[in-house]
């Protein structure tokens, strides 16, 4: 910690760059400018996952507060107040109902974020009674323009519906919800039925009778959510297990995570020195692996954007992947018209298959990750039990016609001639047969 004067010097220098709030009965001191802010993330903040780190610590942080500042009958709008708050309300300090949904936001944690705040009834609630119903649809809004998820858009759309209802009276606010999500409850992730839970509980708890549907009867309009993401160059690609970033394959031997909520790159990652070819994403979320023309296979840290290993082996370029179920082990296929096994620890192939004659474009392990399947340009399918190295079928998935050799097509082009002479001849013998076979006189 610093003395008390250290602080006060400081921003005796920094009179115009930062500004001085009371927040939670804490005095915060931060800066005063938006570019203030921009410059000073990029110059100490350390790059995009570790300011999202940041963020969620943060939000950790606001999650755990016991903050003097309760929501209370004063903190409630007039518009919205019809008796004492409810208990539920009142678990949420006023900052939390202010910052906790931006920073779960910034930080990329949609599970908490649902669970927490924007399909978390009682802060729903308490939000609106404290700011109002646009200050709610303000944040959703928001959060829409960096996560792209269906529960919170159909939460969105009901409130939107619900907008001149909640205006004249926020009590409603459960029946709203209810009867326009109560028939969509099964279509996510149990997020809405969690919501919908919540409200029901609310009103069984609340001290004046309130009339809640079970039933869905108000049609909530569903906009398909369509995002485009400006990736130049893009050869591969695949998502992760959120579906919040696409991760592609560019043209310049670099590797790019783009975030589907803001359009906008997150991370890149950058190693291989020629063509990726592939990219396969681990079944935990956590690392990915790329091949390329460069005869290496690496794996990456999400978290991080840092290359955790490099696996080499190959004499050419590598084609195809797969991983199995349990991360441990991966196999690799490649223009040298071989398979190899790598396990996810050691640099050097493991097993080495030599069955194909050409290319291998493609690769994959059953559910049990015991029988290998393999593909090549040479026409075949491989059926490999993996453990043991033993080819157990070949299947050929095309069988192109054989060309006749040349000396055959050189017989066949005088027989041709042959049969148009023989043509000919009977042409001439049934002109015979219409003069009786004698030829007519000269005159």
């Amino acid at each position: 910690t610093f003395p008390h004067t250290f602080w006060a010097a400081i921003k005796h220098d920094l009179d115009n760059v930062v500004t001085v709030s009371l927040l939670d009965g804490v005095l915060v001191v931060h800066l005063a400018h938006e570019a203030f802010q921009k410059v000073a993330l990029e110059r100490y903040g350390g790059g995009e996952q570790p300011i999202r780190k940041q963020h969620g610590d943060f939000a950790d942080i606001l999650s755990g507060c016991q903050g003097n500042s309760k929501v209370s009958p004063s903190h409630i709008n007039a518009e919205v107040q019809n008796g004492p708050p409810p208990a539920a309300t009142q678990q949420f300090t006023i900052r939390q109902l202010n910052e906790l949904w931006y920073q779960l936001v910034l930080a990329g944690n949609l599970q908490d974020l649902k669970s927490k705040a924007l399909c978390c009834f009682p802060y729903l609630l308490a939000k609106m009674q404290c700011s109002s119903v646009y200050e709610l649809l303000h944040c959703f809004h928001v959060a829409s323009q960096h996560i792209l998820d269906a529960e919170v858009n159909l939460v969105l759309l009901a409130m939107e519906a619900s907008l001149s209802a909640l205006i004249a009276d926020g009590q409603q606010l459960g029946a709203q919800l209810i009867s326009r999500l109560v028939s969509m409850k099964d279509k996510g992730d149990k997020a809405l039925d969690s919501l919908i839970h919540q409200a029901l509980e609310w009103g069984r708890n609340h001290n004046k009778a309130l009339l809640l549907p079970h039933t869905s009867w108000l049609i909530t309009k569903q906009k398909s959510m369509v995002k485009k993401l400006d990736c130049p160059g893009v050869r591969h690609m695949v998502t992760t297990a959120d579906t919040q970033h696409v991760i592609c394959t560019a043209t310049d031997h670099t590797i790019s995570m783009y975030s589907v909520g803001s359009g906008k790159a997150v991370q890149t990652f950058e190693g291989h020195k020629d063509n990726i070819n592939c990219i396969y994403l681990s079944h935990s979320g956590k690392f990915f692996l790329s091949g390329s023309d460069d005869q290496t296979v690496r794996s990456w840290c999400l978290e991080t954007g840092q290359g955790l290993r490099t696996y080499s082996g190959h004499t050419a370029g590598v084609m195809c992947m797969t991983l199995a179920h349990n991360d441990q082990i991966f196999a690799t296929g490649a223009k040298d018209h071989i398979v190899r096994v790598f396990s996810i620890e050691c640099r050097e192939p493991q097993q080495v298959i030599e069955q194909h004659t050409a290319t291998i474009t493609c690769i994959t392990l059953t559910r049990h990750d015991d029988i290998l399947v393999t593909a090549g340009a040479d026409c075949r399918i491989h059926v490999w039990l993996l453990n043991k190295k033993k080819l157990l079928n070949t299947i050929w998935a095309l069988q192109p016609e054989e060309e006749p050799p040349k000396e055959e097509q050189k017989e066949k082009k005088p027989k041709k001639k042959k049969k148009k002479s023989e043509e000919d001849e009977p042409s001439d013998s049934m002109d015979d047969e219409h003069t009786g076979g004698n030829t007519p006189p000269s005159s």
